[in-house]
């Protein structure tokens, strides 16, 4: 059988893939941008009919397709969250929650870079969904723009289903998933979850002058969600040989690279490639993600394990040390 058999032969219905949770099971979906939308659609479907009741939902950071589908108020309780990162979305339905009834959400206090053993130790996987890239013409996908725990939870899971999209970009690292190692398959053609940068305030901007100044060449960067780091990102681009390993990869990082203020030539691992465990940005961003060898996808708890962040941040430490003080009393005077 050649891999485009294999692919045939698991190819399938958003429906047909989930059906068959029993009660009380387990399944975990990509997060962020890798949520599967018509996979989620489908689940939701399934919940509105009552062919599927009490699903422990497993899953960091949800996003619209969640919102929309799998955690609707009015599937709460045939669909049970189980959220490990409190959005927007989670405070909408807890503040939606009636005097003297059960929380519609249960929050698990797991650290990100501890998730992957969350379902590789403590628990039992039925289902696993995600959105995934094309397949090539060795059988391969990859998990995009979310490795995270995604690799940990799809080789876990009793049942992996994977949504494959166009849109979803191809990357480079520890993000290989062989078709042989997929129980069913969803194709959808749909853009993936554009995050626009926020807008920046003069507060914002005052601060971010601050920490650039702390910045020097060589330096290997991680950036989080937000305008400040975009801010920061904007004031480096005179920078030299700069690097990055980040739990977030941002069109913000990505500038710095295009620009060539990162080369990440004198990092002391994963020299030459910036390392990231899942991304979030606009539609040039996934282009730029997209078969490019430069940017190394790997697990959140590599990406974070700080034996790995020792290694190439020791050399700058104790000078950012010094200079936060600074920093810090001149934060308090603005």
């Amino acid at each position: 059988m050649t891999h485009a058999d294999e692919y045939r032969s698991r190819l399938m219905s958003a429906g047909d893939a989930v059906r068959g949770l029993q009660p009380g099971a387990h399944m975990a979906m990509g997060m962020a941008t890798a949520e599967p939308p018509a996979l989620l659609g489908a689940l939701a479907d399934l919940a509105e009919q009552g062919d599927i009741d009490d699903i422990k939902l497993w899953y960091f950071h949800s996003m619209d397709h969640a919102a929309e589908t799998v955690l609707r108020p009015d599937l709460l309780g045939r669909i049970r969250p189980r959220c490990m990162f409190l959005s927007a979305i989670e405070r909408k339905l807890l503040g939606a929650q009636k005097p003297g009834t059960n929380s519609p959400v249960e929050f698990v206090p797991v650290a990100f870079s501890d998730s992957p053993r969350l379902f590789e130790k403590e628990v039992s996987l039925d289902l696993f969904v995600t959105t995934v890239s094309p397949m090539d013409k060795h059988g391969w996908f990859t998990f995009g723009t979310s490795n995270d725990y995604s690799t940990a939870a799809a080789r876990n899971a009793k049942k992996l289903v994977v949504e494959v999209n166009p849109y979803m970009p191809r990357v480079f690292g520890a993000s290989l998933l062989h078709v042989s190692e997929v129980d069913a398959i969803v194709e959808n053609t749909m853009p993936i979850v554009e995050v626009q940068a926020p807008e920046t305030s003069l507060e914002e901007a005052q601060v971010a002058a601050i920490i650039a100044d702390m910045i020097d060449d060589r330096a290997c960067l991680q950036m989080g969600i937000g305008a400040l780091p975009g801010a920061v990102c904007a004031l480096l681009r005179d920078r030299r040989d700069m690097g990055i390993h980040t739990e977030l990869m941002t069109p913000a990082l990505a500038g710095l690279i295009q620009c060539g203020a990162v080369t990440n030539q004198a990092k002391t691992t994963y020299r030459g490639r910036s390392v990231f465990t899942f991304a979030m940005g606009d539609r040039p961003f996934y282009d730029f993600l997209d078969d490019n060898p430069a940017m190394h996808s790997a697990p959140v708890n590599i990406v974070n394990d700080p034996r790995h962040i020792a290694k190439t941040e020791m050399s700058f430490r104790s000078t950012l040390r010094c200079r936060s003080i600074l920093a810090a009393r001149a934060i308090r005077n603005i």
